[in-house]
């Protein structure tokens, strides 16, 4: 998305607009919220996932 230098003309009205005509924003809800870690990858036919954070 490209910044604008007046979110207040820009981004906000257009957020507005969407939301005022987005059918389906009455039946949901937001209920909580997620953190993922992703492991280190595997370098080697010998190395298993993780094994850099128990070295």
């Amino acid at each position: 998305m490209p910044t604008k230098k007046d979110s207040a003309t820009s981004f906000i009205p257009v957020q507005q607009r969407l939301s005022a005509h987005d059918a389906l924003e009455h039946f949901t809800l937001t209920t909580a919220s997620a953190l993922f870690a992703m492991l280190p990858g595997v370098t080697t036919e010998t190395d298993w996932l993780g094994s850099a954070l128990l070295a």
